[in-house]
């Protein structure tokens, strides 16, 4: 799916990963913590909007994986995102924001409503592989 929304972008390379069973059921700190298996020595980036990163920052500091920084998108649109996650600085964007946000993307998906500015070949995946279909968020998540 970010290979479908980056298509055609020359300044963006989406690498294909296999996951295995490295990257154990999926959720972000277990996939953060088999790249570093795969790649003990690289410096590695989780990219985050801002209201995931408040969430994440927010977690349990057993859930985040050491030794990961963070790259966010401030649309400067909430609370101010925190500085520092578990002693390493939280790098932000601010000019590379194409108008698209995953929590409004998922809200508008699961009203039934069409979701703004989604690339269409990123909409026929949403729906042919019927993501977001039935999710159950809890409150303080974001979607």
């Amino acid at each position: 799916m970010t290979r479908l929304l980056f298509d055609g972008d020359e300044q963006i390379r989406v690498l294909q990963v296999q996951a295995d069973d490295r990257f154990g059921g999926g959720e972000l700190w277990e996939l953060l913590a088999g790249v570093r298996k795969i790649h003990p020595a690289a410096l590695v980036f989780v990219i985050l909007g801002g209201d995931a990163l408040r969430w994440y920052a927010a977690l349990p500091v057993g859930l985040r994986p050491p030794g990961v920084e963070i790259l966010a998108n401030d649309r400067h649109d909430g609370a101010p995102l925190p500085a520092m996650v578990d002693g390493l600085p939280v790098h932000t964007i601010d000019d590379l924001d194409r108008g698209l946000s995953a929590t409004s993307i998922r809200q508008a998906l699961r009203a039934g409503r069409p979701a703004s500015g989604l690339a269409p070949k990123v909409a026929d995946y949403i729906r042919l592989h019927e993501l977001y279909a039935g999710e159950a968020v809890a409150p303080d998540e974001p979607c």
